[in-house]
């Protein structure tokens, strides 16, 4: 398949005048952007502001696909990512125009564990998600996991699961790092969904038992992590904050470290832990969610969601038994399922099947 790739991207801008929309537009080669900013009359009545902004979201979209019929003429398919509220316009797009389109999700949502999920929408919001899903030709989630909740939340749902990618480029291995202390990481934004208190608990028992390694916090920094660190007495002895780093920022920490690991709540497959098995970076991780189909006992070790006992007891074995795994083959293994050509090759397989 050979075609210009056309992205639309609408997001509210505050710093516009209130009411105006204002539109760019980009080219380079066979990409084209379009990008519609939007501002509200703001309304004392917070009904009313979300209709104001839901009809700006919708304007906005109208007037970018009109401009792309204009230039371009009618796209071969429209790939929408993430249901709610892209799918509306996928939604509008098949039932005025007849135009299909596939769905890309990696919302956690769809899971009760997660204290924001698409059971507890409003009845109208829940119907048009079900619409959104079981219109589409082929809905794509990050992992069979997720695909598996997305069904039974709507049972017409067709899926076909696609992984996040991952940027090569910057996610390899680096054999000529050398490490005085073994170096344990986690990245990510802090949020509860992570459960870094509860990593925090394990490395300070695991202190109390041998001193031979550190752990790397990536990510903003957390006022309540600090100070929790202090109380424990291991605020920059074992554990470190980094602050909040670029995506060469982050591959560089990974590259300096020799295990990841991942505590969450639940994942529907986690980028970091794509990334790190890229660096050849073996994993400890929760098994909730789509990690179970990432982490194998060549790449890591599984613990049970919200087990601090077993998470303490693997980061004792990680550092013990760390030889045995194979960064390289790790890192290879990877870079063959997510890379950009991998899963390029992919989606352009489903795009020809639903095109035909």
């Amino acid at each position: 398949m050979n075609a210009t790739v056309i992205v639309v991207h609408v997001i509210k801008d505050q710093d516009l005048p209130a009411g105006q929309l204002k539109i760019e537009f980009n080219q380079k080669k066979n990409i084209a952007d379009f990008i519609g900013y939007y501002n509200i009359i703001p309304s004392r009545f917070p009904f009313i502001a979300k209709i104001r902004a839901g009809w700006k979201y919708i304007t906005a979209h109208r007037k970018i696909l009109r401009l792309i019929k204009e230039k371009y003429g009618r796209p071969y398919i429209v790939h929408i990512q993430i249901a709610w509220s892209a799918g509306l316009i996928g939604l509008w797009l098949k039932f005025f125009f007849g135009w299909k389109y596939v769905l890309s999700e990696h919302w956690s949502g769809y899971s009760r564990d997660m204290a924001e999920n698409v059971f507890l929408y409003p009845s109208i919001k829940k119907s048009l998600v079900k619409l959104i899903l079981r219109n589409a030709s082929v809905c794509m989630p990050v992992s069979d996991d997720l695909g598996r909740l997305m069904q039974a939340f709507e049972s017409k749902t067709r899926y076909k699961p696609v992984s996040n990618v991952v940027d090569t480029r910057y996610f390899f291995p680096n054999p000529e790092m050398k490490f005085s202390k073994f170096r344990f990481i986690h990245a990510s934004m802090m949020g509860p969904e992570k459960n870094v208190p509860a990593i925090i608990r394990a490395i300070y028992s695991l202190s109390k038992k041998r001193n031979d390694f550190e752990l790397y916090l990536v990510g903003p920094e957390n006022e309540d992590l600090i100070n929790y660190c202090k109380e424990l007495a291991i605020y920059n002895i074992v554990v470190f904050f980094t602050g909040l780093k670029d995506y060469a920022g982050v591959s560089l920490e990974m590259q300096k470290s020799q295990a990841l690991i991942s505590f969450s709540i639940y994942e529907t497959q986690s980028c970091v832990i794509l990334e790190s098995l890229c660096c050849g970076i073996p994993v400890i991780a929760a098994a909730v969610g789509g990690i179970t189909e990432l982490i194998t006992t060549e790449n890591g070790i599984l613990v049970d969601k919200g087990d601090e006992d077993q998470l303490l007891k693997a980061t004792d074995k990680m550092i013990n038994e760390f030889a045995r795994f194979e960064r390289l083959k790790i890192a290879e293994a990877a870079r063959e399922r997510f890379s950009y050509e991998t899963i390029g090759k992919e989606f352009i397989k489903l795009y020809d099947q639903v095109i035909k």
